[in-house]
């Protein structure tokens, strides 16, 4: 069993990531669903999940940011809807 964590400020885009995660394994725990970096920073002081689903534009900034501040030790899969940041 997976533990994830999405880190999505659209819900559309959440959701839709929660059902492709859901199809492919089934027994994934979604840790968190987080919408912004100051959140994600937080949450990544005191939690380390299996996998992290990023978007990089977020609410309150670039997701970079987060990665800058917090050590993570698993992968993450970086998610956008922005040909610039492909």
């Amino acid at each position: 069993m997976s533990k994830i964590l999405i880190i999505e400020d659209e819900i559309p885009a959440r959701n839709k990531l929660k059902r492709c995660i859901q199809s492919v394994d089934g027994t994934a725990t979604i840790l968190a669903e987080l919408d912004t970096v100051e959140t994600a920073i937080h949450f990544l002081q005191h939690t380390q999940p299996d996998l992290i689903f990023s978007d990089i534009e977020l609410l309150d900034g670039n997701a970079f940011a987060i990665y800058e501040q917090v050590q993570v030790n698993c992968p993450i899969i970086f998610t956008t809807a922005y040909d610039q940041f492909w």
